[in-house]
């Protein structure tokens, strides 16, 4: 039996504390024996310790692990849900352009954005417009430029693009 236990939770932050001070360039002989002068007389009491603390970090790991996937699905999630919020407010815009969407926090509007070029079929648009690479990629540029200059291409055409603006006040 030892003579200064310690309950698990501070073993815990001690180790943790000792994992800092080891990325800060200290010396590990000189950290364990900083941390853990318990004075112990049994050394399985040590070893209990230190078994419970490494499983204690083993299902904090994988907790955490876990729990970064269900951040990276939360914010999938809210990613989608600013897009469609993002959506459906420009289309209030556009439907009602005359109304002052004026607020506290600012304005909102519509600004014009480059128009997004939309291939039809890909598979009918000759080599010209594709770059060599290592592999066939196609030149989307150069349809851009054969519309701005015909007014029109056989291989696509611009589609209008806006985008939602929050003006701060």
């Amino acid at each position: 039996m030892s003579k200064n236990k310690i309950p698990l939770w501070d073993g815990a932050a001690i180790v943790t504390r000792m994992m800092e001070a080891i990325d800060d360039g200290k010396e590990i002989s000189d950290l364990v024996q900083k941390e853990f002068e318990l004075n112990m007389d049994d050394v399985s009491d040590g070893v209990d310790r230190r078994i419970l603390a490494m499983g204690y970090m083993k299902d904090a790991i994988e907790t955490t692990g876990k729990r970064v996937e269900e951040w990276r699905e939360y914010k999938m999630r809210l990613t989608k849900s600013l897009e469609a919020l993002k959506e459906n407010t420009k289309n209030i815009l556009t439907e009602f352009p005359d109304l002052p969407y004026k607020g506290q926090q600012g304005r909102l509007g519509i600004s014009k954005s480059k128009p997004k070029l939309v291939v039809r079929d890909e598979s009918e648009i000759p080599g010209i417009y594709f770059n060599e690479v290592v592999e066939r990629k196609l030149n989307k540029e150069l349809i851009l430029i054969e519309i701005q200059d015909n007014g029109k291409s056989d291989y696509g055409y611009l589609e209008p693009v806006t985008a939602l603006r929050i003006y701060k006040k």
